[in-house]
């Protein structure tokens, strides 16, 4: 089953075929399997291609450095390099930005994330009802 999101929601947490309890794919999971989003990765590459020289917000929430060539320094390098981007980076003890980036984005230090995750998702919802991207 797949929801609005694109994500396959699975009815139980079980595999199918051995009946053992299932992990998502994450960077925690025992037994990573990369090949796990490289069906996506040519859209998002495509996708970062065509923002290039487009206003660009880019919002991280809570990004540590456990794993930062994930996530945290692919956003900074894109914002570099697009000159129209603009970084907003909250985290609760990681918010500081690049001398790069301070022209050109802002950190928060905030412990408590649901109130921006409710606005965004209600501004999703908002969208997707009347028909925006």
């Amino acid at each position: 089953i797949i929801n609005e999101t694109g994500w396959e929601l699975l009815k139980e947490h079980k595999c199918g075929v051995c009946g053992r309890e299932m992990v998502f794919n994450t960077l925690y999971a025992k037994h990573y399997l990369e090949a796990g989003y490289l069906p996506k990765w040519s859209e998002y590459t495509t996708w970062l291609q065509r923002t290039v020289n487009k206003k660009l917000c880019i919002l991280e929430l809570g990004v540590g450095l456990k794993y930062p060539s994930v996530i945290r320094w692919p956003f900074e390098k894109t914002a570099f390099y697009n000159k129209k981007s603009y970084f907003i980076r909250i985290h609760e003890k990681l918010s500081q930005l690049t001398p790069d980036l301070k022209e050109k984005g802002i950190g928060i230090m905030q412990l408590n994330f649901s109130p921006i995750y409710n606005m965004i998702i209600s501004n999703q919802n908002v969208r997707t009802k009347h028909g925006l991207r």
